[in-house]
């Protein structure tokens, strides 16, 4: 039997398929952060981390200036550590919008544009 899939998941899957195929829009997967196992033939090795906690679900580049996209379900909450890893992208100029819906995600990329 299949897993059903987080809101969070779903809502990515809508976004990517609005935003994916506007003129100058590209997306970046981020969401797999972790620790992972390093496969060796024979074993494994220690864990490696990928990626940082609290960064954004999706960097978007609109037009070559880059937005990070926090994907949220009507009721989900911006973590502690998203918190201070948005203000740390938005102090570098990369603007981390939170969303709930493809309109809020095509809302944040015309801003951008702007």
């Amino acid at each position: 039997m299949r897993q059903a899939r987080r809101p969070e998941d779903q809502l990515q899957d809508a976004i990517m398929a609005a935003c994916g195929a506007l003129p100058g829009v590209v997306l970046l997967d981020l969401r797999h952060v972790g620790k992972y196992a390093r496969v060796y033939a024979g074993g494994y090795g220690p864990p490696v981390q990928i990626g940082r906690t609290g960064q954004p679900d999706l960097l978007l580049l609109v037009d070559g200036r880059a937005l990070g996209l926090e994907l949220k379900s009507a009721t989900g909450r911006v973590s502690a550590g998203q918190v201070t890893c948005h203000a740390a992208w938005g102090s570098m100029g990369t603007p981390v919008v939170v969303v709930r819906s493809v309109a809020e995600a095509l809302m944040a990329i015309e801003a951008r544009r702007a």
